[in-house]
């Protein structure tokens, strides 16, 4: 990674919550990780505690959803070309690449997938203003997209289901 002139030279490191095993990505792409520490799960108006917007906050998880172990996204490199992609849309001022080894030369072996990745997040969020969507308790809502076929919910989301392009929502 470049940001103001200075280079950074990092290996891919993940972390996964204890509690289910889901993989956390750095929104801070200029921060070491530190595997000791503990981390806050935020889940009521994220954005707010990132002090990002929340059409940013929308499109970081969407990339998350479509990245690793998403459809054919299974192999391991996956999970640094999501975080690359999170990187680039927190961050777009900064250089990002992958090297052939730590500190080695820079490679775009994996920049198409990269790419593609962001594109597809892109094209999901088309149509679907995550902003404007008000589900109130015991009531569901329905929605269509074409890019969400072939894509499956995590367990974690026991109030919505999705079936082929339909999403479908209740509130809780």
């Amino acid at each position: 990674k470049e940001y103001e002139g200075k280079k950074y030279f990092m290996q891919s490191q993940f972390i996964l919550l204890k509690s289910d095993y889901w993989i956390m990505y750095c929104l801070e792409p200029f921060v070491n990780l530190n595997q000791k520490s503990t981390f806050d799960v935020i889940r009521n108006n994220p954005w707010e505690s990132l002090n990002i917007s929340r059409d940013l906050y929308n499109k970081i998880v969407t990339i998350a959803y479509l990245g690793y172990n998403s459809t054919s996204h299974s192999a391991e490199y996956w999970l640094g070309v999501t975080q690359m992609a999170i990187w680039k849309t927190i961050r777009p001022d900064a250089n990002y690449y992958f090297t052939n080894s730590l500190n080695g030369t820079k490679t775009d072996i994996y920049d198409a997938d990269v790419n593609n990745l962001l594109n597809d997040a892109d094209e999901y969020l088309s149509g679907i203003d995550i902003n404007e969507i008000t589900i109130n308790k015991g009531t569901t809502k329905e929605i269509t997209n074409d890019s969400m076929d072939g894509y499956t919910l995590d367990k974690f989301y026991s109030n919505a289901s999705l079936n082929g392009d339909k999403l479908t929502i209740t509130g809780t």
